[in-house]
Protein backbone atom coordinates (compact mmCIF):
# COMPACT_ATOMS: atom_id res chain seq x y z
CA UNK A 1 0.00 0.00 0.00
CA UNK A 2 2.86 2.36 0.84
CA UNK A 3 4.48 1.56 -2.52
CA UNK A 4 1.23 2.40 -4.35
CA UNK A 5 1.00 5.75 -2.58
CA UNK A 6 4.58 6.58 -3.64
CA UNK A 7 3.77 5.64 -7.24
CA UNK A 8 0.70 7.89 -7.26
CA UNK A 9 2.68 10.75 -5.74
CA UNK A 10 5.39 10.23 -8.38
CA UNK A 11 2.77 10.36 -11.16
CA UNK A 12 1.38 13.64 -9.77
CA UNK A 13 4.89 15.09 -9.59
CA UNK A 14 5.73 14.01 -13.16
CA UNK A 15 2.45 15.38 -14.54
CA UNK A 16 2.99 18.73 -12.85
CA UNK A 17 6.78 18.97 -13.25
CA UNK A 18 7.91 22.44 -14.17
CA UNK A 19 4.71 24.09 -12.99
CA UNK A 20 4.94 26.91 -10.49
CA UNK A 21 2.49 28.48 -8.10
CA UNK A 22 1.75 32.13 -8.96
CA UNK A 23 3.46 34.49 -6.52
CA UNK A 24 0.17 36.09 -5.46
CA UNK A 25 -1.17 32.79 -4.07
CA UNK A 26 0.20 32.74 -0.56
CA UNK A 27 -1.95 30.34 1.47
CA UNK A 28 -2.93 27.03 -0.06
CA UNK A 29 -3.86 25.24 3.18
CA UNK A 30 -7.62 25.81 2.97
CA UNK A 31 -8.42 25.42 -0.74
CA UNK A 32 -11.81 23.79 -1.07
CA UNK A 33 -13.24 25.20 -4.27
CA UNK A 34 -13.16 27.79 -7.00
CA UNK A 35 -14.03 30.67 -4.67
CA UNK A 36 -10.69 30.29 -2.84
CA UNK A 37 -8.54 30.65 -5.97
CA UNK A 38 -6.65 33.89 -6.50
CA UNK A 39 -4.43 35.02 -9.31
CA UNK A 40 -6.86 34.35 -12.17
CA UNK A 41 -8.28 37.36 -13.97
CA UNK A 42 -12.06 37.53 -14.05
CA UNK A 43 -11.98 39.75 -17.14
CA UNK A 44 -12.34 37.50 -20.19
CA UNK A 45 -10.58 38.36 -23.41
CA UNK A 46 -12.81 36.04 -25.43
CA UNK A 47 -15.59 33.65 -24.48
CA UNK A 48 -16.21 30.09 -25.68
CA UNK A 49 -18.90 27.45 -25.31
CA UNK A 50 -16.59 24.48 -25.87
CA UNK A 51 -17.66 21.23 -24.18
CA UNK A 52 -14.44 21.16 -22.13
CA UNK A 53 -15.63 24.18 -20.11
CA UNK A 54 -16.52 23.07 -16.60
CA UNK A 55 -15.16 21.45 -13.47
CA UNK A 56 -13.63 17.97 -13.74
CA UNK A 57 -12.50 15.64 -10.96
CA UNK A 58 -10.59 12.44 -10.47
CA UNK A 59 -9.73 10.66 -7.23
CA UNK A 60 -7.19 7.91 -6.79
CA UNK A 61 -6.07 6.47 -3.45
CA UNK A 62 -6.78 9.53 -1.27
CA UNK A 63 -5.49 11.98 -3.90
CA UNK A 64 -8.12 14.34 -5.28
CA UNK A 65 -7.47 16.30 -8.46
CA UNK A 66 -9.83 19.03 -9.67
CA UNK A 67 -9.32 20.60 -13.08
CA UNK A 68 -11.26 23.69 -14.10
CA UNK A 69 -11.59 24.93 -17.68
CA UNK A 70 -13.18 28.39 -17.87
CA UNK A 71 -15.00 30.05 -20.78
CA UNK A 72 -12.22 32.61 -21.08
CA UNK A 73 -9.57 29.93 -21.71
CA UNK A 74 -8.16 29.78 -18.17
CA UNK A 75 -7.10 26.44 -16.66
CA UNK A 76 -6.90 25.75 -12.92
CA UNK A 77 -5.44 22.58 -11.39
CA UNK A 78 -6.01 21.75 -7.72
CA UNK A 79 -4.60 18.71 -5.97
CA UNK A 80 -4.97 17.52 -2.41
CA UNK A 81 -4.19 14.35 -0.56
CA UNK A 82 -3.46 12.96 2.85
CA UNK A 83 0.30 12.67 2.25
CA UNK A 84 1.08 16.20 0.98
CA UNK A 85 -0.03 19.83 1.27
CA UNK A 86 -2.77 20.84 -1.21
CA UNK A 87 -1.64 22.99 -4.12
CA UNK A 88 -3.08 24.97 -7.03
CA UNK A 89 -1.58 25.74 -10.43
CA UNK A 90 -2.93 27.86 -13.26
CA UNK A 91 -2.53 27.98 -17.00
CA UNK A 92 -4.45 28.36 -20.24
CA UNK A 93 -6.13 26.05 -22.74
CA UNK A 94 -6.79 26.17 -26.49
CA UNK A 95 -8.78 24.05 -28.90
CA UNK A 96 -6.53 22.08 -31.26
CA UNK A 97 -9.32 20.47 -33.30
CA UNK A 98 -12.76 18.97 -32.65
CA UNK A 99 -12.77 17.52 -29.08
CA UNK A 100 -9.00 17.96 -28.69
CA UNK A 101 -7.45 20.62 -26.46
CA UNK A 102 -4.01 21.70 -25.30
CA UNK A 103 -3.35 22.93 -21.75
CA UNK A 104 -0.29 25.09 -21.14
CA UNK A 105 1.18 25.59 -17.67
CA UNK A 106 4.47 27.46 -17.91
CA UNK A 107 6.61 25.45 -20.33
CA UNK A 108 4.49 22.29 -19.95
CA UNK A 109 1.87 21.41 -22.56
CA UNK A 110 -0.64 18.60 -22.00
CA UNK A 111 -3.07 17.39 -24.69
CA UNK A 112 -6.61 16.47 -23.55
CA UNK A 113 -9.32 14.61 -25.43
CA UNK A 114 -13.03 15.18 -24.76
CA UNK A 115 -15.31 12.13 -25.20
CA UNK A 116 -18.85 13.41 -25.91
CA UNK A 117 -20.43 9.94 -25.81
CA UNK A 118 -19.75 9.61 -22.07
CA UNK A 119 -18.89 13.26 -21.17
CA UNK A 120 -15.37 12.49 -19.92
CA UNK A 121 -11.87 13.81 -20.52
CA UNK A 122 -8.64 11.89 -20.88
CA UNK A 123 -5.07 13.02 -21.24
CA UNK A 124 -3.80 11.93 -24.66
CA UNK A 125 -2.00 8.62 -24.29
CA UNK A 126 -3.90 7.73 -21.09
CA UNK A 127 -7.26 6.42 -22.39
CA UNK A 128 -7.89 4.23 -19.33
CA UNK A 129 -7.81 7.15 -16.88
CA UNK A 130 -11.03 9.13 -17.44
CA UNK A 131 -11.62 12.46 -15.74
CA UNK A 132 -15.27 13.02 -14.82
CA UNK A 133 -17.25 16.26 -15.03
CA UNK A 134 -18.74 17.55 -11.79
CA UNK A 135 -20.14 20.84 -13.14
CA UNK A 136 -20.71 22.30 -16.60
CA UNK A 137 -20.00 25.93 -15.64
CA UNK A 138 -17.32 26.95 -13.15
Amino acid sequence: MKYLLYVILLVVIVVTAGCVIPSNITDLSNITGLSNITGVSSTPQTITDEPIVGIWEETMNNVSVIQIFTKDYKYIFQSSGSSFKPFTETGTWVKIRENEYLVTQGNDKTPYIYHPDNDTLTIAGMPNSPIYRTEKTP
